[in-house]
Parts: structure tokens; sequence; C-alpha cells
């Protein structure tokens, strides 16, 4: 794919290194900004269609929950005052560049993530839209190394500026992926995030599935978001 918008200082483009898989940059997260602060994360996406992936998802040693989707494993959370840091860190059952192309390019991310726009070269700015056509997220991406790993600022309306990392290295069982996101004060993202990782992999295991569904996310961070609270309340404790 193309860059959405051209730049006028032409920064290096994360794509001049030759590999088959996108290049271009793009946070991998959650709903837009967590959603009017009452439901606090969500608004539907333009659906799109990606590449049929060769594999089934993450790793066969998740456990399922009902309808057996796979779930992710517990991540990292710290806290630095009155700030946190969390740390996903998953193997999905995919090579590098297929699982590269998912988290950053246009088509694939807005089939579990959102429509973003913008320059998304490193140097670049990009913005994440929402049902609405408003803006609800926007950064500036800072680092790009394809197919290993980006950084950008994330700076969701109403909210401080964050840092947003998303690394990937081969696994014996597929890829693994390092999500970090840094200077975050909502504990929502615990929740939303999560959500997301899911649909990634659900994503991969089902190329042509209807991933973006309302009711079915606000239901999934319905009953992940009791237990990011209680792991939340004991760093405040």
């Amino acid at each position: 794919p193309t860059d959405l918008s051209p730049s006028r200082r032409r920064p290096r483009r994360c794509c001049d290194v030759p590999r088959p898989a996108a290049r271009t940059p793009f946070p991998t997260s959650r709903r837009p900004a967590h959603r009017d602060r009452a439901r606090q994360v969500g608004a539907a996406t333009r659906r799109g269609r990606c590449r049929a992936s060769p594999v089934s998802g993450i790793r066969h040693s998740h456990h399922s929950r009902p309808g057996g989707i796979m779930t992710l494993g517990a991540p990292r959370i710290t806290r630095d005052g009155d700030r946190y840091h969390l740390e996903y860190s998953e193997v999905y059952a995919t090579d590098i560049d297929d699982l590269w192309s998912a988290v950053t390019t246009a088509e694939r991310l807005s089939r579990w993530m959102a429509t973003y726009r913008g320059d998304l070269r490193e140097g670049g700015a990009w913005e994440v839209l929402g049902s609405d056509g408003e803006v609800w997220c926007r950064g500036v991406v800072t680092a790009c190394t394809p197919p290993q790993s980006f950084t950008t600022t994330w700076h969701a309306v109403g909210e401080d500026p964050t840092e947003l990392t998303v690394s990937l290295a081969p696994d014996a069982a597929g890829t693994r992926l390092t999500l970090s996101h840094h200077g975050i004060q909502s504990i929502l993202y615990g929740a939303g995030w999560q959500t997301y990782l899911e649909l990634l992999a659900q994503g991969l295991a089902a190329p042509d599935a209807v991933l973006v569904d309302d009711a079915a996310w606000d239901a999934r961070f319905a009953q992940l978001r009791p237990v990011y609270d209680e792991r939340f309340a004991a760093l405040r404790d």
C-alpha cells in the first residue's frame, strides 16, 4: 500500500525495506477513545478484507472462552506515579510478514480496529476515526524497523499523550507480538487492548470473517473489565 497523504519533507519510508508485507506502521489498539466515558471504549469501524492467513490464530496453549474464541494470557502491568505501563506478549501462529501486515495496513486494521488516515511513514502523523467520522486518537510515528517493530505517540482525545511500541519476533510456534503502552492513566486500556488483540487472533484464523461488531465487542470488554479493575486496584493499594 502507498502512503495515504504526501509529506513535504519526505521522511524515510518504512516501505524502503524490500519485503512482501506492508511497511507503514500503525498502532494496534483499542476502541475509539474509550467510548464516550460511559461505555468508555468503542465505535464501529469500516469493514475491509485481507489476504488469507495460512494459520489458525494464536497458539493452542491459550485457554478458550465460550464459543471457542481464544483468549490472551495476563499482561504485565506496572505503575509509575499516577500512570501505568501495559505490556502484552503473545505468540500468533503465523509468519512475521503476515503479522506485520495485519497490524500495519489500513485494509486489515479496519477489520479489527478502526479506520485511519494520514502520513504513516516514520516521522509522519496519523489519525483514527470513529464511525461518526470524528477523530478520536492521533499520533506521530517516531521509529520503524519493518517487520520487527514500530513506535508511535498515542494521543487519544481528552487524554495526555502516551507512547506505544509494537514489536514482532520469530517464535517456534509462529511470531511473538509484544505490545507496550507507556504512560496511560485510564485503566480501561487493559480490557480494551485485550479485546482488540483477541480480534487480531480471530482475523488471522478466519480472514473473511466479519469481526467488527459493537455489541460483541462491548460484551467482551464488559467480561474482561472486572479482572482488570481488580489488577489496577491492587497496584494503587
